[in-house]
Parts: structure tokens; C-alpha cells; sequence
């Protein structure tokens, strides 16, 4: 007789949205290339992290508007310009990753 053996359980999506909340975390902290790297191929690994990084990232957002509305508007400017160019380059560099992990992974 066989043993079976049932794969590991998947993580429920609130252990999902702990790890991102904690990548979030250190995003904002500053990642370093290797850092980044393993954020890229964790987003990448299941559809489910980046959902999870998604809404973590909308929650932390949503946290940080009361600190930014009580800014004079000019600094709000400045604060939401910077931040956009920010999460755009972060983006940018998160898709690359991603990509360059599809690469390997046909490869």
C-alpha cells in the first residue's frame, strides 16, 4: 500500500496579506537590488501575492491620507508628485522583474 501524501497546504490569503504588509513595510524602508529581486519573484510566484501586495499597499495608502490632507497643499503637491514618480519607477522595476522571471522560468 502507497502512502499519499497531500501537498502542502496553500497559505490563506491572510497569511498573504501578513507577508505583504511586511514587504510593504520594508519597501518603504528601502529595498536594496536583492531585495527588490525577491519582492519581483515573490509578486511573480502566484497571482494571489500580488493581489495581496495590492490591497496591503491601498490599506497603507489609505492610513497615510490624514497625514497628507493636514499638509498645506503646496507640500501635498510636492508629497504626491514624488510619491507618483516613486511607485511608478517601483512598478516599473517590479514588472521587469516579473518579466524577466517569465524569461527564465519558459526558458
Amino acid at each position: 500500500m502507497s502512502a499519499h501524501h497531500d501537498p502542502a497546504p496553500s497559505p490563506t490569503m491572510d497569511a498573504l496579506e501578513a507577508r505583504a504588509a511586511d514587504w510593504i513595510a520594508r519597501r518603504n524602508g528601502g529595498l536594496d537590488p536583492a531585495a527588490q529581486s525577491e519582492l519581483a519573484a515573490w509578486l511573480a510566484a502566484d497571482t494571489r501575492h500580488a493581489e495581496a501586495f495590492a490591497a496591503m499597499e491601498r490599506a497603507w495608502d489609505s492610513l497615510n491620507a490624514p497625514r497628507l490632507a493636514a499638509r498645506p497643499e503646496s507640500a501635498r503637491w510636492i508629497d504626491f508628485e514624488t510619491r507618483r514618480r516613486v511607485r511608478s519607477r517601483r512598478h516599473r522595476q517590479a514588472w521587469s522583474a516579473v518579466g524577466v522571471a517569465a524569461v527564465l522560468a519558459l526558458g
